[in-house]
């Protein structure tokens, strides 16, 4: 799979989907360390500005639902972390920035 035909089709659905809501994309895991195989899942990173029980089902919706398997958060919650905590969420990751404001973390 071309991930990068992927992740672009992704983010329009994830536009569509969350519209202003949709913070920052990355993805992690194989495809995020360059080690896929044609029979791995993709581990997305969607951060959210808002996320909670109304958000987190619209994600069944999507046509790529089937091979998912990552990470959805809020800004918020990022923020409770400590700061030790998201450094491996941000290493080794093909990040597709959206809109994402150091001053967001």
């Amino acid at each position: 799979m071309d991930i990068s035909i992927f992740m672009g089709s992704f983010k329009k659905n994830l536009l569509v989907l969350f519209n202003g809501n949709l913070l920052f994309l990355g993805i992690q895991g194989s495809y995020g360390r360059g080690e896929a195989k044609e029979t791995s899942n993709i581990d997305p990173v969607i951060i959210l500005q808002q996320c909670g029980k109304d958000e987190i089902p619209y994600i069944d919706t999507l046509p790529e639902k089937d091979i998912l398997c990552g990470f959805v958060s809020s800004i918020d919650e990022l923020r409770a972390w400590e700061s030790a905590g998201g450094a491996p969420l941000m290493q080794n990751q093909y990040i597709m920035i959206l809109q994402f404001f150091e001053e967001c973390l």
